[in-house]
């Protein structure tokens, strides 16, 4: 019947706003698929629940435009095979290793002749139309890290809820349950 798209279309929506992530960049992490986008080139991920690849670009975007942010705050370090996460690992590792403070100059001549050059330089490009301050890029990479964060706790519950109950742990079930507690949001008490 026509019940079950429109309810998990209402269940997506009210995750987006308890999530605050873009309805469209939802789907993306719920199902792995972007509606109405034409097809792209990578691997079908395994499991539920991609990561939105803008959020990448968004860490990637502000990280080389304030390099000295790696070393500041714990940033995400995913583990995908995509160009974009190797360029990110390395140069959040360069950032940190740096002798002295980087600058997106200094990074962009450390990458290159290297293989992540032409990523980098991607997004360096789309950066340079926004023109942010120093503020403004920081907030982005901040909140674009803690969506990464939310992502990959969302990704953890999809995983735990395919499975059989019988079959968690303990353990599992009591992160499954704070999940769901957290996701329902905070109970107002009294």
């Amino acid at each position: 019947g026509m019940a079950a798209p429109i309810l998990g279309a209402l269940v997506r929506r009210q995750l987006a706003e308890l999530a605050g992530i873009p309805g469209d960049q939802l789907d993306t992490l719920v199902t792995g698929q972007r509606r109405s986008a034409a097809p792209t080139r990578s691997k079908p991920v395994r499991g539920p629940a991609r990561r939105p690849p803008s959020l990448l670009r968004a860490l990637l975007q502000g990280l080389l435009l304030e390099p000295s942010l790696a070393r500041r705050h714990a940033l995400p370090q995913p583990d995908d095979r995509t160009p974009e996460a190797a360029a990110w690992r390395a140069l959040v590792d360069h950032c940190i290793a740096a002798s002295s403070d980087p600058t997106t100059a200094s990074v962009l001549q450390h990458f290159a002749d290297t293989t992540h050059a032409d990523v980098l330089a991607d997004v360096l490009a789309s950066a340079a139309d926004q023109e942010l301050s120093a503020e403004q890029v920081e907030t982005q990479v901040l909140a674009a890290a803690a969506r990464w964060r939310q992502a990959d706790e969302q990704r953890a519950l999809h995983a735990l809820l395919q499975r059989p109950l019988e079959q968690l742990s303990a353990e599992q079930r009591e992160s499954l349950s704070r999940g769901l507690a957290a996701a329902r949001g905070p109970r107002s008490e009294g």
